[in-house]
């Protein structure tokens, strides 16, 4: 009997699971630890690591520096050259720098041990990003070994420096590979969990077409200091920006629903009717009883967040500060613009005099087209890949990933790294104590990838 291809490559990658975890678990033992200095990462190592599995394979690969020792490692697969009228090339994203580990011993596990143990792969970068890194890194090793894709290419970007912005990953590939990022479609992190049972008991998945912005803002106010014995009188910057602080928090900015995730919700939650502002607060409440782990997402999704994170101020405890600086992150919607925010700075000011403020802009928000063509793409990769039929919705991202910089040159990028529904909803964190992951993740994920693009560039549904 001939196998269609998605059978093939199904059968291919089920047969070297062994080898998936093993890879997975000799990344994380990789400390590719960012602490936003500039060097810290080492991600050359991982891209060494990476390469010499691709070539075990088979498979030449480039690892490109942005800086000494910020390695992104590049492959492709394929056809060569510039493709045809009708041909199509995909591009798979991952980071490959984890954030610090915190206090290493209150570990169960040491952070980059990459212990396995209760079906699970515990370690820094276990989740984020290094199995969905494992994942790319195994289904393209997978495809090629059966000669796929004969139409189309198919890339491969594991970017450095993502968890402090992407200066020397995606961000310095956008202008030194530009045409390595421009393909007709993308794929990177921040989607493919599972939200829940839709209302005709397939699991909802998360595909994310979007992400919000991020901002930086700057709250300075003065004083003309003094000693602390004798505060009467003189301007407390402290207690200047202390009041601001809880003007803040007390801020409630206007919610909506636009993100497409909340036509899913009304589903989920078997609504009669659309989700409206009108009626948006009554079902967020509802699902703070129902669908507790989806709570602050969908907050985030519908509304910009102004977060107080750092306050700087004084010298010594007798003496008053002249000086006091706090700082905010600010996330902004997919269409908000610079002007909500400065409305929003404006509302939050009212009456609260001499106090300075600067802007500083990360990355503006963006998103990316979804339509049905790619919903059932995404919805029979993932049925294959989990043996069971599933609903897709596309999300925003409330945080961010470097999906911004590959959308800057024109390609659709979308998060997707799937997860299966059956994963422990409470032990999936990420940049915390004990990161983990159950060990049999890490195939469904790389199936689902490869059936995508199978479909994708070779046209077979």
């Amino acid at each position: 009997m001939i196998q269609s291809l998605h059978e093939q490559v199904g059968a291919a990658l089920r047969a070297r699971e062994a080898e998936l975890i093993e890879l997975h678990r000799a990344l994380v033992r990789i400390p590719t630890v960012n602490r936003g200095d500039g060097a810290s990462a080492e991600e050359t190592r991982l891209a060494d690591a990476g390469a010499d599995y691709l070539k075990r394979a088979g498979l030449s690969s480039m690892i490109a520096e942005g800086a000494p020792g910020r390695g992104n490692l590049l492959a492709e697969i394929g056809l060569s050259g510039p493709l045809e009228r009708g041909e199509r090339s995909m591009l798979w994203m991952s980071h490959s720098d984890v954030v610090p580990a915190g206090d290493e011993s209150a570990w169960t596990h040491p952070p980059f041990s990459a212990a396995l143990e209760g079906g699970r792969i515990w370690g820094r970068g276990a989740n984020d990003c290094k199995m969905l890194v494992a994942a790319q890194l195994f289904a393209l090793a997978g495809l090629a070994r059966l000669g796929l894709p004969r139409a189309g290419q198919l890339r491969l970007a594991v970017g450095a420096d993502e968890e402090v912005g992407g200066q020397w990953g995606f961000g310095w590939l956008r202008q030194a590979h530009t045409d390595f990022l421009k393909t007709d479609l993308a794929l990177c992190e921040g989607g493919g969990s599972a939200l829940g049972l839709f209302e005709d008991g397939r699991p909802v998945v998360s595909v994310g077409s979007g992400e919000k912005g991020r901002y930086d803002v700057i709250f300075r106010a003065r004083g003309e200091g003094g000693h602390a014995s004798t505060p009467w009188g003189k301007n407390n910057p402290l207690i200047t920006l202390t009041g601001l602080i809880a003007r803040i928090h007390q801020w409630q900015p206007r919610a909506t629903p636009t993100s497409p995730v909340f036509e899913a919700l009304a589903g989920l939650l078997d609504m009669p009717g659309a989700i409206t502002e009108a009626n948006l607060a009554e079902t967020l409440a509802r699902v703070d009883r129902e669908l507790p782990r989806l709570s602050n997402s969908l907050r985030g999704q519908s509304r910009m967040t102004l977060t107080p994170t750092v306050l700087h101020c004084g010298d010594k405890a007798n003496a008053l500060p002249t000086e006091a600086v706090l700082t905010c992150d600010a996330r902004l919607l997919p269409g908000q613009t610079r002007a909500d925010l400065d409305q929003a700075i404006e509302q939050v000011m009212e009456g609260i005099p001499g106090v300075e403020v600067t802007v500083r802009i990360t990355t503006d928000p963006s998103v990316s087209e979804f339509d049905e063509g790619l919903r059932g793409m995404f919805e029979r990769a993932t049925a294959r890949a989990l043996g069971a039929a599933v609903r897709i919705t596309p999300v925003w991202c409330v945080g961010a990933t470097d999906a911004h910089f590959v959308r800057a040159v024109g390609t659709p990028v979308y998060g997707y790294q799937l997860v299966h529904p059956d994963a422990d909803p409470t032990r999936l964190s990420i940049h915390c104590i004990d990161e983990s992951i159950e060990a049999r993740m890490l195939l469904p994920c790389a199936l689902s990838l490869a059936h995508l693009a199978v479909e994708f560039l070779e046209g077979e549904q």
